[in-house]
């Protein structure tokens, strides 16, 4: 029922991808998934390991993106959905769809570093 509550609620249409990507859930834990679909607000990721649990903080570090971290809103048969903590731009999609054909489009003015304040202690993602 809850992958049925969360296909109606879907507000941006996915595009279907293949691309591997490494997973660190928020206990620590390292694993490599599958993105098989992506949009500017999330994803879906398939993984034959152990099952991912909704609520959980995630970080999918995909070859030559920056870090995405996200939220799993839905799970079932191995796949998960996962919401993105802060939207995708276009730019930022297409570069997963074709990450050699997109590099040239990718936004230049996205800084990890955007509201770290020098010296301050480091906090974890996830």
């Amino acid at each position: 029922m809850a992958l049925l509550f969360a296909m109606q609620t879907r507000e941006l249409a996915r595009t279907s991808i293949d691309t591997r990507a490494q997973c660190r859930t928020s206990d620590g834990s390292l694993r490599v998934v599958s993105l098989v679909d992506v949009a500017n607000g999330g994803c879906k990721i398939c993984d034959d390991g152990l099952p991912f649990r909704i609520g959980q903080q995630l970080k999918l570090l995909v070859a030559s993106s920056p870090p995405l971290r996200a939220i799993v809103r839905w799970t079932g048969d191995g796949e998960a959905g996962v919401a993105f903590m802060r939207p995708l731009t276009d730019a930022q999609v297409n570069h997963l769809r074709d990450p050699d054909a997109a590099c040239a489009s990718l936004d230049r003015t996205w800084n990890p570093l955007e509201g770290v304040t020098p010296g301050a202690p480091l906090r974890r993602a996830c």
